[in-house]
């Protein structure tokens, strides 16, 4: 056997790095990202495998709806702007854009068997179990 067979050891992993490099680092920053801000987020809460739900306030009105978030890198590689790159500024918007948030939203999604909504016009509507409270309460 050939005293060289050590470097072909430690080429071939580089190698392979090299390759999937943008896949590797992507993971580690979803590691990161996971390990270091999930128990530390206020406003993203995870009720499913992919569905996490959003909260946050503006102007003291409260706004909470659920995304079903892909898994994986997204398609942009890069994104750059009068010749510097943007991509850190610019991805986020395109992230959701393609996100899935969810329209279908049901009392036993939350947890409840009804739901009564009353109106400041004394209208007052009552969702069951599987209804779609959004399309129920919009229409």
């Amino acid at each position: 056997m050939s005293p060289y067979y050590y470097l072909f050891l430690l080429i071939l992993p580089l190698g392979c790095y090299m390759k999937y490099m943008k896949y590797i680092n992507t993971a580690c920053k979803t590691i990161g990202v996971m390990c270091c801000c999930s128990a530390t987020s206020t406003c993203a809460t995870k009720i499913d495998k992919d569905i996490y739900e959003i909260s946050f306030k503006i102007n003291n009105k409260p706004f909470k709806f659920r995304m079903n978030v892909q898994n994986g890198p997204t398609s942009i590689e890069k994104i750059v702007c009068d010749g510097k790159d943007s991509t850190k500024d610019i991805e986020p918007y395109f992230n959701f854009y393609n996100s899935d948030i969810l329209d279908n939203l049901t009392p036993s999604m939350l947890g409840y068997q009804q739901i009564g909504i009353e109106y400041f016009d004394g209208e007052e509507k009552y969702i069951e179990d599987n209804e779609n409270v959004l399309e129920k309460c919009l229409a």
